[in-house]
Order: structure tokens, then C-alpha cells, then sequence
């Protein structure tokens, strides 16, 4: 239920608790012979009620405040932790039970009053408790189903321990962020998981340790802990984009679907689960989708330029270059010298055949560009599609110079070299940190092996050749590095067979006119 519809329930409730006390109070005072009668009604009902009045009219201001500000209300300060953790339904609920609470407790007060200061009653003799349920009996239920409603939501606050208070987790929560960076993702890992023992509804902790556990290659343990931080704080739409994400690496596109799905459902203005949408399409190659779900994001927040990028980088793809073109000229309105746009345009330039003009466009901007390797590894890729593979090595090594961590760019250069057997050495330092950084990486144990095999050291070749093809078996140049490695070690029969099978992949990758011709001779 909306929250507007909900305080304006709790509003008409207190009006008409206000309007039936009234009424109860005029019936009494026409009834009753005393002296108030010299008041006015008005005066002595204020005057006997100031303080229940009190409460009601701090509650109805309470409300009012709730009705105007909406989603940011009533964030106890001592409470304020727990506040933002727990569900909407759950702290609508709370306040509800307080103010109900609160009025029949001033109602039993008033009974007990009324009950020891009788005179007529029949049967007087009674005990406070008979007479109660006797004469009070919907205060009486009211009151035990409120109690009730109090006993449970304590055993569930304990239970989850949503009151635990957020100081205790802070340091915990800092130190794994710090180890976070510093790529210590076990340590990282132990420490959400002492924070998350401290507060179960630490949302945070929950999403750090999803990525921790991703990190660590643990899938299922990631999910699991993304899981939980949604279901804690549903408009966490960073946990869910990446559990979609996590979804799309473990080959659940289905699942992911739904994610990305639900996502945009919940609330279509949000960015990320557009962008994850349309990911989940690409994966499914539902390209015409994915171009929808970029124009959504771009129509939606026109200035939003990395979204504009994917949409015209697509577009260069599909070859649809009119509507390229004119993303790239809205982009480079808003702002002429935009790296990332000038690039954009190489590609559509070298889309549609003009690679000269490409080249010249990319090198403008690498000369402008200080900070940034795009362009250089840009004008890099390009002259490999173009064979240019001198040219494409010192782009490479600029580019290195500014991003001297970049596993691609690494990857990329120790290739060159050991392929075309530029720099053997060379390539042979920057394969062993790559390696060294992830060796989980099939490209890394691609290259290096390649590294290994160009140096004759077969047979320490083929261990990380097998590791990189069993890790990627999609992609036909390490098949191919894998298949050449059999082969020149003796295995004749099964370097054919990864040889064939890097050719059924694609006919047109790096290296497939070497594997036709061993194929051949072998």
C-alpha cells in the first residue's frame, strides 16, 4: 500500500477517535450533576483531556509531516540505523502499533480512574480485570492484540537483530573496503562477515561480501550474499545489477533476464537496470532490444554521455551509421572535446571504409588526450584489424606508459612481441605479471603459454594452454595456441582436434591461416 494512502488511514483514524471521544464526553456531561456544568463544554473538555490531547495533536502533526516529506520520516536518532535497514511495511507498521499503543494505554489509565472513583455501578464488587473486560471489551481486545503485535515485532527485532547499532559494524565494514582495494579479497571476506555477525540487516556488508565472494571465484556464496542485501533494502539497485551481472558470467541468462526485468518493473527512471537489460540482450543477441533499453537511458537523462557511447558503439556495429552519426553529433554539442565521443566516431569512420580518416581522428585525440589510453588503444586495435602490426606496437607502449596496469594493454603488447618475436623479453615480463596478477585469467595463461612456446619450452606450454583452453573454450586463437602446442609436442591426434575446432569457431581470427597450414602438413 502506498504510504500516502496508509498516513492518510492513520489521519482519518485519529479524527474519528477525536470526533467519538467528543461525543462521548458531551452524552456524559449531560448526564452527570456536578459542577463542570458552569464550564463551557469546550473548556472543561480540553481541560480534562489536555493531556490525551496533547498526544493526538503531536501525532496528527507527526502525520502531517509524515504526509509532506513522504519516504523521509521519523529517522529516530538513536534508531536511525535500524530505520533504514528495515522494510517500509515494517516501519509503517511500527508507528501505527505505537500510536495505538499509546491510546489505549491512556484509555486503560482513564478506566482504571473511572473504576476506583464509581459510586453506582452494579457491580462494584467486581475486580478491576472483570470489569474491565465487562464494560471495555473492545479497548480490552484492542489492548491484548496490540500487546500481541509488540511481543511479536520484539522476537522479530531480536531475532534479526535489526536494533544492533551500526558503530560496531562501521570498523569492520571500513577495514574490508580497504582490503577490498588492495585486491586481499579473503581478508575482505572475513571482516563483512564479523560485520554482518554484529548487524544482520548491514545491507552494505552484504553487498561487499557478494563482491568479495565474486572475487574469489565463489558464484554461488556471491549470489547468496547479493540475495540477502536485496531482500534487506529492495531499492539497493547496485546489489541488483550486479547479481545480474553474476548471473550473465555463470551462464544464467534466464535468471538474469528477470533480474534486469523486476528492476526496471520496480522503478523505470533508475539507470542501472537498463543498462543490465540491455546487457542480458546483447548476451541473448537480441541486439534491437538492447539499442531500446540505451535510447530509454539516453531519452531519460539526455546529458548521460557513457550510455550514449554503448548506444552509438552498437549502432557502428548494426551499421546503422545515420543514426550513429547523429548521437555523435548531440553528444559533441553538449561537449566538443569528449575523448570518448571522438573515438566513437573513429569507429563509425572505419565502419563505413573510411580508415584513413579514422586513423587521423584517433591520433588528433591521443595528441590531445593526457590522462586517457582510449584513443591509443583504439588507433592500436584498428591497425591490427588492418595488419599494421608495427604501427600498432608503439600505440600500445604509449598507452601502457599511462594505464601501466591495464591487463588488456599488457596482454596486448607482451602478444605482439611474442608473436612476431619483436621483443622476446620483453614479452616474457609483462606475460609473467599478468599471470602473476590473475592467474585465473584465461588470457593470461594464454599468453604466457604462448610466451613459452615461442621460447621452445613446450611442455611448461602446454600446462597453461590447457588451463587457458579449458577456461575459454569459445575463443578459437587460444585453441589454436593450444592445438600448435599438441602438435609440436607429440601429440599429433589431439593438437588436430583443437586445431579443427578453433576453425569451427570462427574462419577468421588472428592465426587461422597457421592453423589451416598445420592442419595441412600434419
Amino acid at each position: 500500500m502506498p504510504s500516502f494512502i496508509l498516513w492518510s488511514l492513520l489521519v482519518l483514524a485519529v479524527i474519528c477517535y477525536l470526533a467519538y471521544d467528543l461525543k462521548t464526553a458531551w452524552y456524559y456531561r449531560n448526564i452527570t450533576e456536578s459542577d463542570i456544568e458552569t464550564w463551557p463544554f469546550l473548556g472543561w473538555w480540553i481541560w480534562t483531556n489536555l493531556f490525551k490531547l496533547s498526544f493526538l495533536g503531536g501525532t496528527v502533526a507527526i502525520i502531517g509531516v509524515a504526509l509532506f516529506m513522504q519516504e523521509y520520516t521519523l529517522a529516530l536518532p538513536n534508531m536511525a540505523e535500524w530505520w533504514k535497514v528495515a522494510p517500509g511495511a515494517v516501519r509503517w507498521g511500527v508507528l501505527a502499533a505505537l500510536i495505538v499503543f499509546a491510546i489505549m494505554a491512556m484509555d486503560l489509565s482513564l478506566a482504571w480512574w473511572s473504576y476506583r472513583n464509581q459510586q453506582d455501578w452494579s457491580d462494584g464488587e467486581s475486580s478491576f480485570f472483570r470489569w474491565l473486560v465487562k464494560k471495555k471489551t473492545v479497548e480490552f481486545c484492542a489492548l491484548v492484540g496490540v500487546v500481541c503485535l509488540f511481543w511479536g515485532g520484539g522476537w522479530g527485532v531480536r531475532h534479526f537483530r535489526l536494533l544492533e547499532v551500526n558503530h560496531e559494524t562501521s570498523g569492520y565494514s571500513e577495514s574490508a573496503k580497504l582490503y577490498y582495494k588492495q585486491e586481499k579479497y579473503r581478508e575482505a571476506t572475513l571482516e563483512l562477515r564479523n560485520a554482518i555477525g554484529k548487524n544482520q540487516g548491514d545491507y552494505e556488508a552484504h553487498l561487499w561480501l557478494g563482491r568479495s565472494q565474486w572475487q574469489l571465484g565463489n558464484f554461488p556464496e556471491a549470489r547468496m550474499a547479493y540475495r540477502e542485501a536485496i531482500r534487506i533494502q529492495p531499492k539497493l539497485y547496485e546489489a541488483t545489477v550486479e547479481l545480474g551481472r553474476l548471473c550473465l558470467v555463470m551462464g544464467e541468462k534466464v535468471a538474469a533476464l528477470k533480474i534486469a526485468e523486476d528492476a526496471v518493473g520496480r522503478d523505470p527512471r533508475v539507470r542501472g537496470p537498463h543498462l543490465l537489460l540491455a546487457d542480458v540482450y546483447l548476451a541473448m543477441n537480441k541486439e534491437e532490444r538492447a539499442l531500446g533499453q540505451y535510447r530509454v537511458v539516453v531519452g531519460n537523462d539526455p546529458a548521460d554521455q557513457e550510455t550514449r557511447k554503448l548506444l552509438i558503439n552498437l549502432l557502428t556495429q548494426r551499421r546503422e551509421y545515420a543514426e550513429a552519426g547523429r548521437e555523435i553529433e548531440s553528444g559533441l554539442k553538449g561537449n566538443p572535446e569528449d575523448t570518448g565521443l571522438k573515438v566513437s566516431l573513429a569507429l563509425m569512420r572505419n565502419g563505413e571504409g573510411r580508415w584513413k580518416e579514422a586513423e587521423s581522428i584517433l591520433t588528433d585525440a591521443a595528441t590531445r588526450e593526457s590522462v586517457s589510453p582510449l584513443p591509443l588503444i583504439t588507433l592500436g586495435d584498428l591497425y591490427i584489424v588492418h595488419q599494421e602490426y608495427m604501427a600498432a606496437l608503439p600505440c600500445y607502449e604509449k598507452a601502457l606508459k599511462l594505464a601501466p596496469h591495464d591487463a588488456v594493454v599488457m596482454n596486448n603488447v607482451a602478444s605482439l612481441h611474442a608473436e612476431h618475436g619483436y621483443d622476446m623479453n620483453r614479452a616474457a615480463e609483462l606475460a609473467y605479471q599478468l599471470y602473476a596478477k590473475n592467474p585465473r585469467d584465461p588470457a593470461a595463461a594464454d599468453t604466457l603459454g604462448w610466451v613459452f612456446f615461442k621460447q621452445g619450452k613446450v611442455e611448461q606450454a602446454m600446462s597453461l594452454l590447457r588451463l587457458a583452453a579449458t577456461g575459454a573454450p569459445q575463443v578459437p586463437e587460444i585453441r589454436y595456441h593450444y592445438g600448435a602446442a599438441l602438435l609440436k609436442g607429440g601429440s599429433q591426434a589431439e593438437g588436430k582436434r583443437e586445431l579443427a575446432a578453433a576453425l569451427k569457431i570462427s574462419g577468421n581470427f588472428d592465426g587461422n591461416a597457421k592453423a589451416r597450414r598445420l592442419l595441412q602438413v600434419r
